[in-house]
């Protein structure tokens, strides 16, 4: 096989192979071996296959980054890194892409090619179909519902809780508590956010139990952004839509909302964990219970903003997400980009503590994690236009030489069955058999061993002739061996075999010749010198006699 292989290898340099075989072999050769290189490239890293590389190297990949509004803590990330991915100088940019939210950030992640986002993981729950079709990369931090509620004295529901006994969610809600929702102007965030998919459920749940039992109910719902409802909550605010409860989630902390809550007419509400479990098990949810505390403050009992220290919260998963098409290397520098620059997002963010675990992107080692999964797919364009090389040649190569040497050990025994064609046709019987039965030598009597004597035949001119057509046959098969392999359908193996097997068989029809002449010219005494000379001179010229049999031949006439 390791001969055929280089046979193979030789008809593809030298081009020696005919047209059509040449091209079926070619074709064949070709769709096997692209077909191998996906397998692997698949297998390794599929968005680094060799087209994508080689438009790299002459064209730098810009990426769109959908991230939210531009006061947001997505922007804000995105719009750091970018700095970063400038300042480094890497092979691909992003464009940073405002948005409602997590929720149209998959969507828009969906439907773009090349792009990322950052979602809630709520957002899209599991079984959706649409999160078969995205690249969950890795989480990055914990997103905490904001559930602020204002406190004033224009707000008579609301003016029954203090820090001392704050409003808390559970799964059989005080009536209070219920009646505050109920009848409040609630805002759960822009159409097409994050915030405004989990506030949907939370108020789900409520207003279940508001329903249970029997509270009047007056609430208003608005979807204003973030930045919206922290002004339309606010005192100084008199329009006819001023909220009294404003969700919102994101990485704690947010620096208008610590700002907001300075303000002694603001708080944060409370979830219990039978709340969080209610959602889970109904919604079929992977909701996280966390908190505001500081980690730095916890022994003092401080929390992230101003009387937190004791509020829990629903908490959920950021993922970073992206197209199918974007190559393990790109997205591990972004995530680099992420952790190395944690610090800078933190204050550009306004965190005053940017070391703080509960700052965003400092929660979990998200760089490592996809790193540790994923780095076995880090190829450069380099190396993948080598892998693409290695593999396409060497299965081509493989594919092409496989097939020649089908062809050509179809054709040898193709060959091989002519040959003996003509051997059962065209050498034939030199005796007949008499009916005189001997035994020979000492037999048994137990043991019954006939023979018959053998006897020449007499027509032996008939059978000179047929042994010449025979070996006229054998000089035909032989121009067309030649020409397949000339034409490279026959390797040089089974062209050698072919040719001693034709030598061979051409060599005993020779054999058998000059022993039919033999027997002749010695039975019959008529042939005189120049008429059988003149004969065996053509058939000696013509290699149809061997060179010792024509010596003796003539020899043979000559002294008759």
């Amino acid at each position: 096989m390791q001969q055929n292989i280089i046979d193979g290898l030789g008809q593809i340099v030298k081009g020696k192979i005919g047209l059509t075989w040449k091209s079926f072999l070619l074709i064949i050769s070709l769709i096997v071996s692209i077909g191998l290189y996906l397998i692997i490239i698949n297998t390794v890293e599929p968005n680094s296959n060799i087209l994508r590389s080689m438009r790299r190297i002459v064209q730098t990949p810009n990426y769109k980054f959908f991230s939210g509004g531009e006061k947001g803590v997505y922007y804000t990330i995105v719009s750091t890194i970018q700095s970063g991915i400038r300042d480094e100088n890497l092979s691909f940019e992003i464009e940073n892409k405002q948005t409602s939210g997590g929720s149209e950030n998959a969507i828009e992640v969906l439907t773009t090619p090349g792009s990322f986002g950052l979602v809630q993981e709520e957002t899209i729950k599991k079984e959706d179909f649409i999160r078969d079709e995205l690249n969950y990369i890795a989480p990055l931090y914990i997103e905490r519902m904001h559930i602020i509620l204002r406190i004033d004295k224009n707000n008579k529901y609301a003016k029954l809780f203090s820090y001392e006994n704050p409003p808390v969610l559970s799964s059989n809600t005080d009536d209070a508590v219920l009646e505050l929702f109920a009848n409040s102007k609630i805002s759960t965030g822009p159409v097409g956010s994050g915030s405004i998919v989990i506030a949907s459920y939370i108020l789900s749940e409520l207003n279940q139990q508001i329903k249970d039992k029997n509270i009047d109910e007056t609430q208003e719902i608005y979807n204003l952004t973030t930045k919206e409802g922290l002004y339309t909550i606010q005192q100084a605010y008199e329009g006819e839509n001023k909220i009294d409860i404003l969700f919102t989630i994101a990485g704690a902390p947010i620096k208008d909302v610590k700002a907001l809550l300075q303000d002694d007419n603001f708080m944060l509400i409370s979830v219990d964990p039978s709340f969080v479990s209610e959602l889970n098990i109904k919604n079929d949810l992977n909701l996280r219970l966390t908190d505001f505390k500081s980690a730095e403050d916890e022994a003092f009992g401080k929390g992230i903003y101003k009387n937190s220290a004791n509020v829990s919260a629903l908490g959920s998963y950021a993922w970073l997400i992206s197209s199918k098409d974007i190559p393990n290397k790109d997205i591990l520098d972004v995530l680099r980009l992420m952790k190395e620059y944690s610090d800078i997002i933190a204050t550009n963010l306004g965190v005053e503590n940017t070391n703080s675990q509960h700052s965003p992107l400092k929660e979990m080692n998200f760089y490592d994690l996809y790193k540790t999964k994923y780095d076995r797919g880090s190829l450069s364009e380099w190396r993948t236009i080598l892998i693409f090389f290695s593999t396409f040649i060497i299965s081509f190569v493989s594919v092409f030489s496989f097939l020649l040497y089908i062809l050509s050990f179809r054709k040898q025994s193709k060959y091989f069955h002519k040959i003996v064609d003509v051997i059962n046709a065209y050498f034939p019987a030199n005796t007949e058999l008499d009916s005189n039965e001997y035994i020979v030598g000492n037999v048994p009597e137990d043991i019954d061993l006939p023979f018959q004597r053998p006897r020449v035949l007499d027509k032996q001119t008939k059978i000179i002739d047929q042994i010449i057509i025979g070996i006229q046959q054998i000089l035909l098969l032989t121009k067309s061996i030649n020409d397949d392999f000339q034409g490279g359908s026959l390797t040089n193996s089974n062209y050698t075999f072919l040719m001693n097997k034709i030598e061979d068989t051409r060599n005993k029809l020779r054999k058998h010749l000059g022993r039919r002449l033999n027997e002749i010219i010695e039975r019959d005494t008529t042939y005189k010198n120049v008429n059988i000379l003149d004969d065996l001179r053509i058939y000696y010229t013509a290699g149809y006699l061997l060179h010792e049999d024509y010596k003796d031949l003539k020899t043979l006439i000559l002294d008759k």
